[in-house]
């Protein structure tokens, strides 16, 4: 899928049409892409099943854990000593509780154990777009944020208005035909959106 609806994004463009809709969604896709990678998220967009991602507890920190993805969809286990025991010391449910918008969990009456790579966490994170339907124009949209979405439609813009069938005219401030002169807005005058950054900057994550 991606972080941006097909129709959103023609209706930016004022494309009426079908004939460029598996190009628009390739745009969306590598949009969805560059916001993940401009974030510093490996899961953006929630992956289709929960993922493992092993974390290192220090004296210092060992009360809660701050996960490298968010929000936090659903954490089906948290597993702790993973390296010494191969995984058999499942923390049970009720002993922490979660943070979903902020990606932590915080361990309540008891601390992990420090050590490298000692808690394995098996969680579904990342904003939800299994509500679309096989050509990503459904009016409801899971949970993403209207700006989040708005950001990635501005990145498959640029990418299309980029590309020959967009005219190529990104970054192009005018072109003459015949008689006819045509200005063009410098919105796109950047390699990177401007609106998209200000916006991708507040779900930027610090790397754990």
């Amino acid at each position: 899928m991606a972080l941006g609806r097909l129709s959103v994004l023609k209706d930016y463009l004022n494309i009426g049409n079908t004939n460029n809709d598996n190009t628009l969604k390739v745009y969306l896709k590598a949009a969805t892409s560059v916001a993940s990678n401009y974030t510093n998220r490996d899961y953006l967009e929630k992956p289709a099943a929960a993922i493992d991602e092993f974390y290192s507890p220090t004296d210092v920190l060992n009360s809660r854990l701050y996960l490298r993805n968010k929000p936090l969809n659903t954490v089906s286990a948290v597993v702790e000593n993973y390296g010494k025991t191969g995984g058999n010391d499942t923390i049970a449910a009720g002993d922490y509780e979660l943070f979903s918008d902020l990606g932590v969990i915080r361990f309540d009456d008891s601390t992990l154990t420090p050590g490298f790579l000692n808690v394995k966490v098996n969680y579904q994170p990342g904003y939800d777009t299994s509500d679309w339907d096989t050509d990503a124009v459904t009016a409801t949209f899971g949970n993403v944020p209207e700006d989040l979405e708005f950001a990635v439609v501005r990145i498959a813009a640029k990418m299309w208005l980029d590309s020959k069938k967009g005219d190529g005219r990104a970054g192009v401030k005018g072109k003459s035909r015949g008689q006819e002169r045509i200005n063009f807005s410098e919105m796109f005058a950047d390699d990177f959106p401007k609106e998209a950054e200000l916006i991708l900057d507040g779900y930027v994550m610090l790397s754990v």
